[in-house]
């Protein structure tokens, strides 16, 4: 995810992993192109399939994405989907670039009270 909220999320099947991202086309291609670099990089063995979601030239309509990923080819088996998303879950945490906040942890600060409903 960037700043503009486009999105790629990740889908493991039997066709391999499947990118899909959300967004203008024009900033999605280096979302697109930097998430399918560290998937070569941790399962070279998988095929990596890129779509993007939209209503223009060259995009995949949100209603026919399903049909779209099924009529994908079927290249991995069973125990091969499960073992790569595993492996992508595990390199998930190490892979996130969250960033961390500066400065030092506040020490003396009190919790907020339940904001519930109050007794009369």
């Amino acid at each position: 995810m960037n700043r503009n909220q486009d999105v790629v999320h990740r889908a493991v099947g039997k066709a391999g992993i499947v990118l899909v991202a959300e967004g203008n086309p024009n900033r999605v291609k280096s979302l697109l192109a930097a998430e399918k670099k560290k998937m070569n990089r941790i399962v070279a063995d998988v095929p990596v399939h890129d779509l993007v979601v939209g209503t223009g030239e060259g995009q995949v309509e949100l209603k026919k994405l399903r049909t779209t990923m099924l009529k994908l080819p079927r290249v991995l088996t069973g125990p091969q989907v499960t073992a790569t998303n595993d492996r992508l879950r595990a390199l998930g945490d190490l892979m996130s670039n969250m960033p961390l906040p500066k400065g030092p942890m506040p020490k003396g600060m009190r919790m907020p009270r339940g904001g519930g409903p109050k007794a009369r």
